[in-house]
């Protein structure tokens, strides 16, 4: 087991690997009572075309991620949330673009909690009757997110940003997906990507490191490892999709998203937490609340505390995003292009960009008070080939020029309104 002291951090990660070939990262949290665990596996909503080496190239539908997510928590012998629930843990399970992770909290009963998450995960119990049973379930939660404006407003965004790229398609797939699946195919998305050495389980507690290594050892984990599996996608263009998107439904204000595709360069490792860092910066310089771009459109009315900017970068994409309320979008996208016009002469601010990244610097700091965050955090980095405190020692070092860049580079492209 190999020990990594973060001594301006004052944090301990030790890290191991499980006879199966399971990467297991541990964070020592001395004196915290919440306990965490995350499984994380690098399989998201967007992997739905692969070969698997000496195999035809696989074609699986939109949404068999997030359905293969539900699918695990039930077992032969019950359900699985109700079984924390029982041991007074807080479960539960996301699918993003990039990724599936599981996890649970509690303060007792520990051992029992990460022995239940390391069985379900990796012992399925899929049977054709129960997968036709989850069909109805997945696609009542479908048609929920086709009726959340703000959802749909995000989705037409991003599809405007997108030609090829499989992130433009929605997480859950459409109900004719949904309808399409069955046992075999969710089989063989698992057989294929839910294998030891494409997993990711981390643990945040006051536990003994030694512990912890034998009790994760003691797991009947089956090694699986494949020839290789290589994720196919066609290459994306540089220009959008399209510019703007309409689309009328039931809300109380319109709403809108801008988004800008960030053509970015193949950014590794500690390259891209500081591509990350940078952007995040680059966004709140432009419209964070401290602004007077955003004090400005808030005191006119055109903007509420709905208001706000994202930045997102991952292996396969990444993207800006401004989004918020307002009983005139169309004066507001006006004068978020003249505002970022406006930046791009006269430059950004040096004084405010420390003020920003000490603030960012401040709120990093916070998610190791956070089991939750610090962990999820830790276990998606690795699982995207990155090392998570990077985020907290880069966090004080980003430069002006890298902000510099990331702000000409993202927001100063075709911006996309839906």
């Amino acid at each position: 087991m190999d020990k990594l002291i973060y001594r301006s951090l004052g944090e301990t990660r030790y890290s191991f690997t499980h006879s199966s070939g399971l990467p297991v990262l541990f964070i020592h949290k001395k004196g915290f009572t919440r306990k965490f665990g995350v499984l994380g596996v690098d399989f998201g909503s967007i992997n739905t075309c692969f070969q698997v080496a000496g195999e035809p190239v696989t074609t699986v539908p939109q949404g068999i991620a997030h359905f293969l997510e539900h699918k695990l928590f039930e077992q032969e012998d019950g359900n699985v949330l109700e079984k924390y629930t029982r041991m007074g843990a807080s479960p539960n399970a996301a699918t993003s673009f990039s990724n599936t992770y599981y996890y649970f909290n509690c303060t007792d009963r520990f051992e029992d909690c990460l022995k239940l998450l390391l069985h379900f995960v990796f012992h399925p119990h899929l049977t054709p009757e129960n997968v036709e049973k989850e069909k109805g379930i997945i696609e009542q939660e479908i048609r929920m997110y086709e009726d959340d404006p703000y959802y749909q407003c995000m989705l037409g965004v991003i599809r405007l940003l997108y030609q090829k790229n499989p992130v433009r398609n929605d997480i859950a797939g459409s109900v004719e997906d949904i309808r399409s699946l069955n046992r075999d195919l969710l089989m063989k998305c698992y057989n294929t990507f839910y294998r030891p050495n494409n997993m990711c389980l981390t643990i945040v507690a006051d536990e003994d490191p030694v512990k912890v290594q034998a009790l994760v050892e003691s797991a009947e984990i089956p090694c699986t490892i494949l020839p290789g599996v290589t994720r196919i996608s066609e290459p994306e263009p540089a220009a959008l999709y399209g510019k703007m998107n309409r689309r009328t439904m039931d809300v109380a204000l319109p709403l809108f998203h801008f988004g800008f595709k960030d053509r970015h360069e193949d950014y590794q490792g500690t390259a891209r937490v500081r591509r990350d860092l940078a952007g995040t910066i680059a966004k709140e310089l432009l419209f964070g609340r401290q602004t007077d771009f955003y004090e400005q459109m808030y005191a006119e009315g055109l903007i509420n505390q709905e208001f706000g900017a994202s930045y997102e970068i991952e292996r396969e994409f990444a993207l800006a995003m401004i989004s918020g309320e307002t009983e005139k979008p169309e004066e507001v996208e006006t004068r978020v292009r003249r505002h970022l016009t406006r930046v791009a002469a006269q430059g950004l601010d040096v004084a405010e960009f420390e003020m920003v990244r000490a603030s960012m610097a401040g709120k990093m700091l916070k998610k190791l008070n956070s089991p939750e965050s610090l962990g999820t955090m830790v276990c998606i980095s690795s699982l995207q080939g990155v090392q998570a405190f990077d985020y907290f020692t880069a966090c004080g070092t980003i430069t002006f020029d890298e902000v510099n860049r990331a702000f000409r580079e993202v927001f100063l492209g075709e911006m996309a309104v839906s």
